[in-house]
């Protein structure tokens, strides 16, 4: 019996050079910035940073990027629902891989969450595999209407599909493979925790979760390998405190939940 086939070493060497540049002359948007400059600054730093990469390396950084994919479809789910106006709901989508900007605006102006779910399934997103499971996944939200286990869903799926993705790539994936992992290990515990009386417990951990996530890739900045995964994994991890804040702020806290990036 073979084991999962294993493709050329990715070389990370071109796209983590330019990170590294990038970082120094694009800084991460300060706390209390005005969204829409916090918006244009975040998306100049991640759009293109796929493109740095090729072959098995642009595979791995994709398995990465695809969670502003998920916070984005999340967010685009939440103003169906809530019945948003797009020009509320599309300042809180990023469009930095496989969502488009031109995309966002369709599925925000569908008017119904169904035919915005259905949208969605023709754009392929969050992702191909995704997508196609996304159908039975909006019918169980239908049968309960609970925002919060459809957000852990759509989630808990695509990262299922992420992990998948790397399988051929063996110890170059490494950082990415764990990082994926605990973030499913979290978003588990924060299911089970909604489920009782806990909930409000469930916040402050999702909180804190975030943040010790983003102080261990900021190590990656410093300790770990300057050729490895970890240095698209620490930039877009360094990306993340800043995405959630702009997708709460542009959507009805309350509906805050699993599907932030």
């Amino acid at each position: 019996m073979t084991g999962p086939r294993r493709l050329a070493a990715p070389d990370f060497v071109y796209g983590n050079t330019r990170l590294r540049a990038r970082r120094g002359e694009r800084p991460e948007p300060a706390a209390g910035t005005d969204p829409q400059a916090a918006s244009t600054l975040l998306r100049s730093r991640l759009r293109g940073m796929h493109g740095l990469y090729s072959g098995a390396a642009a595979d791995i950084v994709g398995a990465v990027l695809a969670g502003f994919d998920v916070a984005d479809v999340v967010t685009l789910l939440r103003g169906a629902i809530g019945r948003q106006p797009a020009q509320v709901v599309l300042p809180a989508v990023l469009a930095v891989h496989r969502v488009t900007e031109a995309a966002a605006r369709d599925v925000a102006a569908a008017g119904e969450a169904a035919a915005a779910v259905q949208r969605l399934r023709e754009y392929k997103l969050p992702d191909p595999d995704t997508a196609r499971e996304l159908p039975g996944i909006w019918e169980r939200y239908e049968l309960h209407r609970d925002s919060a286990e459809l957000e852990r869903e759509l989630a808990q799926t695509a990262l299922g599909h992420r992990l998948a993705t790397l399988d051929a790539y063996g110890a170059a994936a490494e950082p990415v493979r764990a990082a994926l992992l605990r973030e499913r290990h979290d978003l588990a515990r924060l299911g089970e925790l909604r489920g009782t009386s806990e909930g409000f417990e469930a916040t402050r951990l999702e909180a804190e979760w975030l943040e010790a996530r983003q102080s261990a890739a900021m190590l990656g900045w410093v300790t770990g390998d300057p050729l490895g995964s970890g240095v698209p994994l620490a930039a877009v991890h360094q990306a993340q405190a800043t995405a959630r804040r702009l997708r709460r702020d542009a959507i009805d806290p309350a509906q805050a939940g699993a599907g932030d990036a």
